[in-house]
């Protein structure tokens, strides 16, 4: 099984060992827990494997408040594409050039530790189009005038007022 699924049953039976101080109550909600996940498919070898590392009497090591650390990580952070979904790219080549600074003395005392990467969502289409919703009659106090200048149209094309008049020429 995969690491992950290792970790969630050991996360799991530890969770039992630390909210129960009986070890009765501890080993029945294990087995619970153990009949269900075999009921979903999982083997009974795969399952004592990741379970069998929780031991009941190592409750208190799972009582003990770890000390938190105070550092802020160094993130990485850039756009998700998918040409580089599940490859982990950058992360691989910060890896494979870390030598170069850790290396250097002054780099070194910067940086200690390798960066996090971190993904932000790329540009889509939908960020790029222009909003379809027009102001609505009310709130839009412009006129045919404030958006035609009669000194940038040509001399050939007629203005406004020109068609204006040529119309009630024509009702006449």
């Amino acid at each position: 099984m995969p690491p992950v699924f290792d970790g969630f049953v050991c996360a799991e039976v530890m969770r039992y060992a630390r909210n129960n101080n009986n070890y009765e109550t501890f080993l029945e909600k294990k087995d619970f827990f153990m009949e269900k996940l075999s009921t979903r498919g999982y083997s009974e070898a795969e399952l004592l494997k990741a379970g069998s590392s929780i031991n009941f009497e190592d409750r208190h090591l799972f009582l003990e408040e770890k000390p938190k650390s105070r550092e802020i990580p160094l993130v990485f952070k850039t756009k998700y594409t998918p040409h580089c979904a599940g490859k982990h790219i950058g992360k691989k080549a910060i890896q494979k050039h870390w030598n170069i600074i850790s290396n250097n003395q002054k780099l070194k005392i910067t940086f200690p530790k390798p960066p996090m990467i971190a993904y932000s969502r790329a540009e889509n289409l939908r960020d790029s189009l222009v909003k379809a919703k027009l102001p609505s009659p009310e709130e839009d106090d412009h006129t045919y005038e404030d958006f035609v200048r009669y000194e940038d149209t040509p001399s050939s094309s007629p203005t406004l007022q020109q068609l204006q008049e040529l119309e009630t020429e024509s009702t006449m």
